[in-house]
């Protein structure tokens, strides 16, 4: 005998007891035992449908833990680039640093070879009077000499 059937037995005769014909008792107790029954059965449903519930929420958290690894893996590979565009800009700055101290001295040199030019137009001009200077001293030699 299961546990169901000793309860609806039990209820039976305590329907009996309490002054309720038989037919009345048997047809209560189908009531109540289909009722326990309904009962059992939407147990079962809660029970599959957390079971669900369940399944569903395992399968969020493995998608979930999936993701999680993608934008992991994705940070990572961002990090390296964002390291590799600091190398490179240091670089960058460094070769622009080389650049402009070249510039600065180009200048130097540039300034040095303006004062060597303008120190050459003066000789050259030096050079110029003292070259009219012998042509005009040659002249008159070459004149007295023809002449005398």
């Amino acid at each position: 005998m299961t546990l169901t059937m000793m309860n609806t037995h039990k209820a039976f005769k305590r329907l009996q007891r309490a002054g309720i014909n038989d037919r009345q008792a048997e047809a209560m107790v189908d009531i109540f035992s289909a009722l326990k029954q309904d009962n059992a059965l939407s147990r079962a449903d809660v029970m599959q449908a957390f079971q669900r519930q369940n399944q569903h929420i395992f399968s969020l958290s493995t998608q979930l833990k999936k993701t999680e690894s993608c934008l992991r893996s994705d940070v990572d590979e961002l990090k390296a680039d964002v390291s590799v565009l600091k190398t490179d800009v240091a670089v960058l700055k460094t070769d622009v640093s080389v650049l402009k101290t070249d510039v600065a001295e180009l200048k130097t040199d540039v300034s040095v070879l303006k004062t060597d030019v303008g120190s050459l137009k003066n000789d050259m001009r030096w050079v110029q009077r003292l070259l009219m200077i012998m042509t005009t001293t040659l002249l008159m030699a070459t004149i007295k000499y023809v002449l005398a």
